[in-house]
């Protein structure tokens, strides 16, 4: 228990997590991990806002083999995979106007 509760602080918590690391990546991977190479693309404005050292440990726990990173990465990758499939939204007219009748008093 307290090795999950150690663990959990990666996957889910306010100074940074797995999907801190995804963000600040873009989702970008390297050798199947988080492009940790990304995070050295910032501003120092940038760097000063984001908490690098701990993206840092955060991915260091990442390429530890946690499978439930791993997985959280998977499914990031997936639902922005899926996003990027679809059309822009209002791509296309929502209801089709020349049907649609005026009401005149």
């Amino acid at each position: 228990m307290a090795e999950q509760t150690k663990t959990n602080q990666f996957h889910d918590s306010e100074d940074g997590d797995i999907f801190d690391l995804y963000n600040a990546c873009d989702g970008q991977l390297q050798n199947g991990l988080l492009d940790i190479r990304q995070l050295d693309e910032f501003s120092d404005a940038e760097r000063a806002e984001l908490n690098m050292t701990r993206l840092r440990e955060t991915w260091i726990h990442t390429a530890s083999g946690c499978s439930q990173c791993e997985e959280i990465v998977q499914i990031l990758n997936s639902a922005r995979g899926m996003l990027s499939d679809k059309k822009e939204p209002f791509a296309e007219p929502v209801y089709d106007l020349s049907t649609t009748h005026a009401f005149v008093n």
